[in-house]
């Protein structure tokens, strides 16, 4: 989740994103489960999630020095890479101009670490949002893919029934 106080400038990589739990009933109507997420964006973005410390030593090394040493630090069981990402483009395509004016579908192939095991991509254009599932077979199965999909849809089902 972009969490920037201007969300539609610059492009991120990952570090200006929070992480969301489902800290509600799963029975929950659609709007408490959206306050819920607001409630924790609202929290993230008055405390931080992702801080990198003021290290100007660490700064100054030479970048031979400097990858070995952040990669070994990323690499820790204990760093929280999140099980799965989320991302969206939207604001990016309504801003290019010409270069998505015929363009009727977009599919996206996410990004995974090798800690991560899905990866949804959602790409908005012309008022319309499409979604792509990236998994790692070795992670997950296709029944669990097939889960989630199912999941999905019936979410979307609900929150249809809940807005009309």
């Amino acid at each position: 989740m972009n969490v920037r106080r201007k969300a539609a400038e610059g492009f991120g990589n990952g570090t200006s994103r929070i992480r969301i739990y489902a800290r509600y009933d799963s029975n929950a109507r659609l709007i408490e489960k959206c306050r819920e997420v607001r409630r924790q964006v609202a929290w993230t973005s008055e405390h931080g999630e992702w801080v990198v410390p003021e290290m100007p030593w660490f700064t100054r090394l030479p970048r031979p020095v400097i990858s070995p040493l952040l990669r070994g630090y990323l690499n820790l069981p204990s760093v929280d890479m999140a099980t799965g990402v989320f991302s969206h483009a939207g604001s990016v395509m309504a801003n290019a101009g010409e270069a998505f004016k015929h363009v009727e579908r977009i599919e996206c192939v996410g990004l995974l670490h090798p800690r991560q095991s899905l990866a949804i991509n959602a790409a908005t254009h012309s008022r319309q949002t499409w979604l792509s599932l990236t998994y790692d077979p070795a992670l997950l199965t296709i029944e669990d893919v097939n889960e989630l999909s199912r999941l999905y849809d019936q979410q979307i089902a609900l929150a249809r029934q809940e807005l009309l």
